[in-house]
C-alpha cells in the first residue's frame, strides 16, 4: 500500500513539473536585440504639408521571446505617427512607445531617437503647363516636324511659398537618339520635392512625329541637250540654273556628284527658229523651285 502511494505521488509530481516546465518555456529563451520600423505619418490637417525631409526610420530595443521576434519579421510593424493635432511651422514631435503594434510579450526598452522635427507649411494648388524634354538627335537626314505632349496641362500641389515661384514643370527627357520613325510614348514628369500631381494617375502622352529633314540645293551652269533630231541644232542658252528641294538624303544621293538631267524635245522639228522650255527630270519627293533662264531659243540647223 505504501509502494502504492509512493508511486502514486511520484507521478503526480511527474505531471506538475511537466506542466511547469511547459508554462515557463517560452519565457526559457528570452532575448534583447535591435529592430528597426519605419514612421508612418498621417491625419495631417486639410491644407497643410509636411516639407523637408520624411521622419527616418527608428531603432528599437526590445525584449521578448526569441520565437515572438523572430515572427516580427513578417507582420512589418510601424510607428503610426498621428499629425492631426499639427499646426503651421516647426514641430517637435515626442515618440510614444503606445503608437508602435507590437505583440504583447514583446517589451520596448528603448526608442531611438525620442524625438524628431518636422516642418508644416500650408499647401496649395496650382495649375502650369508642360514642356517636352528631348535628349538627343535623329538619324542623320531626319528632323523631328512635331512633338506633343497631352495632356498640355498639369494641376500640381505642394508648399504656397515653393508653388509661388513655379511658371511651367518639365518632363523627364526622352531619347531619340538616331530615332528615324514616329511613335507615342508614356512618360513621367520632373516634380521638385514636395511637389505632387493632384491626379497621380493621369497619363501623360508625348507623341513624336519624325520626317525626312527637307534642304534646298542651286545646281548653276547644267548643260542643256536636245533629244530627238536628225538634224544639227543649236540651243541658247546653252545651259540652265535650277534651285530644288527636297530630303537631304535624297539630295545627296542624286545630285552630290551628277547633275540632274535637262533637255529640249526637238522631234518633229524642221530647220529653222523655235522657242522651247527645256524638261528636268526629278524623282519623286525632289521638287523644283526656281528655274533661270526658262525659255530657250532652239535652232535646227540643215544637214
Amino acid at each position: 500500500m505504501l509502494f502504492r502511494n509512493r508511486t502514486v505521488t511520484i507521478i503526480s509530481l511527474g505531471f506538475v513539473l511537466a506542466a511547469i516546465v511547459i508554462l515557463l518555456w517560452p519565457f526559457a529563451s528570452i532575448i534583447e536585440t535591435s529592430i528597426r520600423i519605419p514612421v508612418k505619418a498621417g491625419d495631417i490637417p486639410q491644407g497643410l504639408i509636411l516639407t523637408g525631409p520624411p521622419p527616418g526610420d527608428l531603432e528599437l530595443h526590445i525584449r521578448g521571446p526569441k520565437s515572438a521576434i523572430k515572427a516580427l519579421s513578417g507582420r512589418f510593424p510601424h510607428y503610426a505617427l498621428n499629425l492631426s493635432e499639427v499646426r503651421e511651422g516647426r514641430q517637435d514631435i515626442q515618440l510614444d512607445a503606445k503608437n508602435i503594434s507590437l505583440p504583447k510579450t514583446i517589451k520596448i526598452i528603448k526608442i531611438t531617437p525620442r524625438s524628431f522635427s518636422l516642418n508644416v507649411e500650408k499647401k496649395a494648388q496650382k495649375t502650369l503647363p508642360l514642356d517636352l524634354l528631348l535628349s538627343g538627335k535623329p538619324a542623320g537626314g531626319y528632323t523631328i516636324t512635331v512633338a506633343e505632349i497631352k495632356p498640355e496641362f498639369v494641376i500640381v500641389s505642394g508648399p504656397v511659398n515653393k508653388l509661388a515661384g513655379m511658371t511651367r514643370i518639365r518632363t523627364k527627357p526622352i531619347d531619340i537618339t538616331g530615332i528615324s520613325e514616329s511613335f507615342k510614348k508614356e512618360i513621367a514628369i520632373d516634380l521638385p520635392e514636395n511637389i505632387a500631381m493632384t491626379d497621380p494617375d493621369k497619363i501623360i502622352l508625348a507623341e513624336i512625329h519624325v520626317d525626312h529633314r527637307i534642304t534646298t540645293k542651286k545646281i548653276s551652269g547644267i548643260p542643256v541637250i536636245g533629244k530627238n533630231s536628225q538634224y544639227a541644232y543649236k540651243i541658247t542658252p546653252p545651259s540652265i540654273d535650277l534651285e530644288i528641294q527636297g530630303p537631304v538624303n535624297m539630295i545627296d544621293k542624286f545630285y552630290l556628284k551628277k547633275n540632274p538631267e535637262v533637255f529640249v524635245d526637238l522631234k518633229g522639228l524642221e530647220p529653222g527658229i523655235y522657242v522651247r522650255r527645256a524638261t528636268i527630270t526629278l524623282p519623286v519627293k525632289i521638287i523644283l523651285t526656281k528655274v533661270t533662264p526658262e525659255i530657250f531659243s532652239v535652232t535646227i540647223m540643215n544637214k
